[in-house]
């Protein structure tokens, strides 16, 4: 694209500046260049460009840092599903944010995946630290901005508890159930949906996952991309699977006998 060719020139008259002290005064500018290397980053990450985007945002902290090099440096991580990384950047955006402060800070973007990182990684447990996270966060806004961030607060939080369920089923129930009318009542189908598959991790109960995917399939609409619904549907079937198998084992046990189609 021509705006990334430009975007180019300009980042080389800075460097051939300081390589060889020719250019104009305004080529000194690090702020400037600063932000020339995160917008050239952004392009190349939409790219898929991303460790040449990553270089640019470490040039960028080296010469004038700002929260959006940390914020970029993060995506660059989650592009190459990279959770090793993923879950650093995260970090350090965090705590940049939280001693610099970041106006267009926005962690139900990203939290969820970090939490997916970590589950990945065996380190569920932090996930519990994340989810500390997000409440600090949504209790510092203003009262008046609290009611727009609502919903994402509750997606973010869900999709986290999801996550959190496999491990620690003892410690995510009583949260789910502390929000669960609210989040039915956004009548909205993610994290109606993600709620549906935290009580997955409850074979008492299944019954209600399975009602609460379908409830959250009602709910689809127009926004609602090809993987929303792929995993819409998936859930229902994940459920309804879930709850045979649970029902065939009680049955077995019932009896005392042992499945025919079960190698022992």
């Amino acid at each position: 694209p021509l705006v990334v060719r430009y975007y180019e020139e300009g980042l080389r008259r800075f460097e051939n500046f300081w390589a060889t002290g020719q250019g104009r005064f305004k080529d000194v500018d690090l702020h400037v260049y600063s932000m020339l290397c995160n917008n050239l980053a952004i392009k190349y990450r939409f790219m898929g460009r991303y460790d040449e985007a990553a270089e640019l945002h470490h040039k960028g902290l080296n010469s004038s840092p700002f929260a959006e090099h940390q914020d970029g440096l993060l995506w660059c991580a989650i592009g190459k599903d990279d959770d090793a990384e993923t879950v650093t950047q995260a970090e350090r955006l965090w705590h940049f944010s939280q001693e610099y402060g970041y106006g267009r800070h926005e962690p139900t973007t990203y939290f969820s995946t970090v939490a997916l990182s970590l589950y990945k990684l065996d380190r569920d447990d932090e996930i519990s630290i994340w989810m500390e996270r997000l409440d600090q966060w949504f209790n510092d806004l203003d009262e008046d901005e609290q009611p727009d961030n609502r919903r994402n607060y509750l997606a973010s939080l869900m999709s986290m508890l999801d996550f959190f369920s496999s491990t620690r089923p003892e410690l995510v129930l009583p949260r789910l159930r502390a929000h669960q009318e609210e989040v039915i009542a956004l009548r909205d189908c993610y994290p109606l949906r993600r709620l549906a598959c935290a009580l997955e991790a409850y074979p008492e109960h299944l019954e209600e996952s399975l009602a609460l995917h379908q409830q959250a399939s009602s709910y689809l609409d127009k926004d609602d991309d090809e993987d929303e619904r792929r995993m819409t549907a998936q859930g229902i079937e994940r459920a309804e699977r879930k709850l045979a198998e649970r029902d065939a084992q009680s049955s077995t046990s019932a009896t005392g006998r042992k499945p025919w189609w079960k190698f022992w």
